[in-house]
This record gives C-alpha cells, sequence and structure tokens, in this order.
C-alpha cells in the first residue's frame, strides 16, 4: 500500500517536472535579452532554445564582420589620401614657378618708361630676361646703358684685316713677288740691263741678272715624270707631290697655293672642244687661247685656273692659283710664270 503511493508520487513528481519544463520554454520572450540568454537560457534543454541562440550569434558574428570591413576601408582611403597630399599635391606646391621673359604694360619704374621704351625698340635683336626678384634693385638707367653697349657690340661686323698688296718702286711686280723673285722692291730694272724686271719675267729672262730665266738661282725647276711635264718656280716655297705625282702643290709664304693636276683626256678633244663641254655656261674665248711648248691652253674667266692640253691630246693639265684670301692676289705674275714655264717632256 505504501510502496504504490510512494510509486504513484514519484510518477507525479516526474510529470510535473516535465510539464514545467515545457512552460518555460513555450513562454519564452520572442526576442531575448543577453542577460536572458546567459541565465536561464543555459538551463533548458529545448531544441527550440538552442535554435535560437545559434541565430543570435550569427547576427552579431555578421555585424561584427561588417564593423571591421567598414573600418579597414577607412583606414585605407585615408591611407590613400595621405600618400596623394604627401606625394602628389604637396609637391606640386612647392614647385618654383619658371620664370618667363617680362611682358608688362605698366614700366618698371615709371618715372623712366620714356627711355626705357626708347632703348627697347631701338634693340629689337637683344633679348633680356630679369628674373622678378631682382627688378627693384636695378637702376633703369644702368638697364639703358648696357642695353646700349650690348646692342652696339652685337652691331660691329667681324673684320679681317688682309694684309695690303704693295709696289714701291711701281713696275708691276708685288714686294712679294719681288722678294720670291730676289729682284729689288725700290727699283724698276733690278739688274740695270734698261729692261724693266716685269718685262724681263714675262718674255722669259732672268730679272735679277744675265741670261735666260732658267738662270735665275732664286727659281728652281720640277720634272713630273707621271704627267711627262717641267715648270719653274721659286725655290723658297715648298713643293709637295699628292696622288701618286698626279697632283703637286706649291706653297706661299702667305699661304697661297699654286697647284697642277693631270687627267686623262678620253675623248681626245682639243682644248676649246673640251673647255667648252665641261663648262657649258662659259664659253671659250679666242683672246684667253695661249700656246707654248708642246701644248697648247686656255685662261678660265676667272684669270686664276689655266687649262691645257698636250700635242697629242692625251692629258688635260689644270694650273691653278689658290689665294689664301679671295680678296688679296700677291702673286699673279708668277701664276703667269708657271705656266709660261711649262713644257711637255718625254
Amino acid at each position: 500500500m505504501l510502496g504504490k503511493n510512494n510509486k504513484k508520487t514519484n510518477i507525479d513528481d516526474a510529470t510535473a517536472v516535465r510539464v514545467n519544463q515545457e512552460l518555460i520554454v513555450h513562454n519564452m520572450p520572442t526576442v531575448p535579452t543577453r542577460s536572458f540568454v546567459s541565465g536561464n537560457i543555459k538551463t533548458a534543454s529545448s531544441s527550440s532554445g538552442s535554435q535560437f541562440l545559434a541565430v543570435s550569434d550569427n547576427k552579431n558574428k555578421h555585424q561584427t564582420v561588417g564593423i571591421l570591413i567598414i573600418g579597414l576601408g577607412v583606414v585605407f582611403v585615408g591611407v590613400l589620401v595621405y600618400l596623394s597630399y604627401r606625394f602628389i599635391i604637396k609637391p606640386a606646391a612647392q614647385e618654383p614657378i619658371p620664370t618667363a621673359p617680362i611682358v608688362s604694360s605698366a614700366p618698371i619704374v615709371p618715372e623712366k618708361t620714356t627711355p626705357l621704351a626708347s632703348t627697347s625698340t631701338a634693340s629689337s635683336t637683344a633679348v633680356v630676361e630679369i628674373a622678378p626678384s631682382v627688378i627693384e634693385m636695378i637702376n633703369p638707367e644702368t638697364i639703358e646703358s648696357t642695353s646700349t653697349a650690348s646692342t652696339t657690340i652685337e652691331e660691329i661686323p667681324l673684320i679681317i684685316e688682309t694684309p695690303p698688296i704693295l709696289d714701291a718702286d711701281v713696275d708691276g711686280l708685288s714686294d712679294d713677288e719681288e722678294l720670291a723673285l730676289g729682284t729689288e722692291t725700290t727699283l724698276p730694272d733690278s739688274d740695270g740691263d734698261t729692261y724693266g724686271d716685269l718685262s724681263e719675267l714675262g718674255n722669259g729672262y732672268n730679272p735679277t741678272g744675265s741670261g735666260k730665266l732658267t738662270a735665275s738661282t732664286y727659281l728652281t725647276k720640277y720634272q713630273n715624270q707621271t704627267g711627262k711635264y717641267e715648270i719653274y718656280y721659286p725655290a723658297a716655297w715648298t713643293l709637295k707631290s699628292l696622288n701618286n705625282d698626279y697632283a703637286t702643290i706649291i706653297s706661299a709664304p702667305d699661304n697661297s697655293l699654286m697647284q697642277i693636276s693631270v687627267q686623262g683626256n678620253p675623248k681626245i678633244q682639243n682644248i676649246s672642244s673640251w673647255y667648252d663641254a665641261t663648262f657649258s655656261l662659259e664659253a671659250s674665248s679666242a683672246n684667253r687661247l695661249q700656246k707654248g711648248d708642246g701644248w697648247e691652253g686656255i685662261m678660265g674667266e676667272d684669270s686664276l685656273n689655266f687649262y691645257l692640253t698636250d700635242a697629242n691630246r692625251e692629258n688635260i693639265y689644270i694650273i691653278s692659283y689658290i689665294p689664301a684670301l679671295s680678296d688679296r692676289l700677291a702673286y699673279p705674275n708668277i701664276f703667269e710664270m708657271i705656266i709660261n714655264s711649262f713644257k711637255i717632256i718625254d
């Protein structure tokens, strides 16, 4: 009897406990607070309570991640802004403004407006750049005088002084030529034979003594075996052969040159035909034709080049006078002497 009563009591107690648990679960508030979750829910064993806690924890995690992403974004933008300011905006603001030429309608110093304007107009080719920081320290009168001085210097042309060609005895031979030929610069007839120095030189006679020109100790003979010719020239001058003796250069004291060059005459033309074919714009003239010892030649229009060919018309010879200065022809008579002394040899 007593055992049945105890068993019934135990059953009733178990039923009461289960009912109380269900009441607790079903009567939970819809949105529980954190205190409730940490307190009562820990004691609950209902499956619906566990699901609610999982959802709440997920929401909290999403909020935390979102806040973290926003914070990192703000930090990244801040770094970009700082770097842009540090390396782009600040250096650009500190760059010096290039100084441009001053072009202003207002004068630098009002009371000196007229002199400055006139100086600028007169010196159209001078360009003067003045830094803005220096403008207040410059005296306008100094600017005017400096600009005028520089303009004057720029306008002075470069002048090269040409030594004058002198002829002290007025015999037609320059003093430079008389020095090369050994004649007297103060006597028209150096050897006193009643024939002037220029006349003897032009006719092949020695102006310093008796005999032919070849007897003069002031002249020397040069033979060219390649071109098969010989000439006479001043012994004090320097002679060089070039291009396997096809070119010969004689240097005068004033750096002038006498040049003899040799080239073939493949069409076997006489000198007039060759000249006309070579210089089509220049017509040969009979008064410029000349004959010598085994050759015929013609003087060029500039009187500085003489062209000749041998009797067999095998070669063309060119004798040129190349002055050191174009307006100083100190040796025209020696140029003629070299031409006249030209001789074809075997």
